[in-house]
């Protein structure tokens, strides 16, 4: 399911272009698979290093999500909005489904959060720890989904 290997050189020109180095786990990931089919049952495309850009909110998602906003939300409140103008977006083709990298939500380790949402599950969006916790819980949604068993 997933590509050949990305090169060093092929990761370091998608960093010079988004401008930002990235997470150890989104590294790890890109050198053993320039991207990735069926993350989980909904995403068919995760980017490799040609694919993954800025969101830039180009949907208009964050002005939805501040409208449920109190006056007084803070950081904690606004990360539903914001991630649409600061996310680094990983979903190349999907059902409807939203997969960015927070660059402002980072660990110890360097590691960004990862934020899944989809327009018809009318939920908030998902947060993963970064990149290797969420691809896990789509390999479990996946394998879920093929066995027919419910996620669990």
């Amino acid at each position: 399911m997933g590509f050949p290997p990305a090169s060093e050189e092929r990761v370091t020109a998608m960093e010079e272009r988004i401008g930002r180095r990235m997470p150890p786990s989104y590294r790890e990931f890109l050198k053993v698979t320039d991207g990735w089919r069926h993350a989980g049952g909904f995403v068919w495309l995760l980017a490799g290093t040609e694919q993954v850009r800025w969101h830039e909110d180009e949907m208009g998602l964050a002005e939805i999500f501040e409208e449920y906003l109190d006056e007084d939300a803070g950081p904690e409140e606004r990360v539903e909005a914001d991630i649409w103008r600061r996310g680094l977006q990983l979903d190349v083709e999907s059902d409807a489904t939203s997969v960015l990298m927070d660059p402002e939500d980072v660990d110890e380790r360097g590691e960004w959060a990862v934020y899944t949402w989809a327009s018809w599950r009318g939920a908030p969006p998902e947060r993963h720890a970064n990149f290797r916790v969420f691809m896990r819980a789509m390999y479990r949604e996946f394998r879920s989904l093929r066995t027919g068993r419910g996620e669990g």
